[in-house]
């Protein structure tokens, strides 16, 4: 006798579906925008070779910032320097691998002004000085003086993994959160952690910068744990073992970041490079920590006494 399908969860299986892939598909424009921007840097300050630069002139720039809820001053330094090429001399104002700029307004994460930072930079570079600059020696239109990273693209990629493995993940039937979301959360979002800071590292670093990625770092798999695992597996007696499996796995997410590098370099080949091919190896890289995370799971099942989910009553 044919088992019949109620009609009902037929068309409500339908649209889980549909919003699942919906979601994975407007999250992934914005995961593959950030990657391929950080990946661009990355393959900048990985090829740039210095050279010796003279300091022509320096200032501020300023200028009104209306764009969306970033509204007030911009600022930004301006440096323009000789490099002394072999062959020849050439004008360059590159202050940054990709430019940044800071806006004086209440979404600045930065404790300091924007506008003392951009002074700040300036300062180090009074007319006249003889410095040292970086140039792709592909392009040497492409110079910067200070190789720097900047948060707000592993912000983006990290927030948009995390949603779109929720919401691909999340139990049928309806049903957002359940006793599926805690493991697959933990594995895939933690797991891809360690790669984005193989990125972070690699970029350079200030005070600022390592005080946001260490709330990164500190915030996901604390909110994943107590906020969605605990309570959605009914285990609260058995949190240093949730604590202890999540540590795990972002442990195994480091060392696959950590092999970031040379998978991207094996990929790359020695003298191709530039924005597409870093566009494209950033998120391999990427889901290689995820997968990390996957094959980390068969850990779980090894550990005496492993936690276990509990179907929601």
């Amino acid at each position: 006798m044919p088992i019949e399908h109620d009609s009902g969860d037929t068309s409500l299986l339908t649209r889980e579906i549909m919003f699942k892939v919906a979601a994975a598909v407007f999250l992934f424009p914005c995961f593959l925008t950030s990657a391929g921007f950080v990946g661009w840097r990355h393959y900048l300050l990985e090829a740039a070779k210095p050279v010796k630069a003279t300091v022509i002139s320096s200032s501020v720039y300023s200028r009104e910032d209306n764009s969306g809820a970033r509204r007030g001053k911009l600022f930004a330094p301006f440096v323009e320097y000789e490099c002394h090429f072999e062959g020849g001399l050439g004008r360059r104002r590159g202050v940054f691998p990709i430019e940044l700029s800071r806006s004086e307004s209440p979404w600045s994460r930065s404790l300091q002004s924007a506008e003392d930072w951009a002074l700040e930079i300036v300062n180090q570079y009074p007319p006249g000085a003889t410095v040292t600059a970086w140039f792709n020696p592909d392009d040497k239109t492409q110079t910067f003086l200070i190789p720097s990273a900047n948060f707000v693209p592993y912000f983006f990629m990290g927030v948009s993994l995390l949603l779109a493995t929720v919401f691909w993940f999340a139990p049928s039937r309806g049903q957002l959160w359940g006793p599926a979301i805690p493991r697959m959360a933990i594995i895939l979002a933690i797991g891809s952690i360690g790669t984005v800071g193989h990125y972070f590292w690699l970029a350079g670093s200030n005070i600022d910068h390592i005080v946001w990625m260490l709330v990164w770092f500190l915030f996901i798999p604390t909110s994943l744990v107590v906020g969605i695992a605990l309570p959605a597996s009914g285990v609260w007696r058995r949190a240093k073992k949730m604590i202890f499996v999540a540590l795990l796995y972002s442990a195994a997410g480091t060392f696959i970041g950590l092999m970031g590098g040379p998978v991207i370099d094996l990929v790359r080949g020695v003298d191709s490079g530039g924005p597409l091919w870093a566009a494209i190896t950033t998120p391999i890289a990427l889901l290689a920590g995820a997968v990390d995370g996957l094959v980390s799971k068969r850990f779980e099942s090894l550990m005496p006494d492993s936690v276990e989910t509990v179907d929601a009553k």
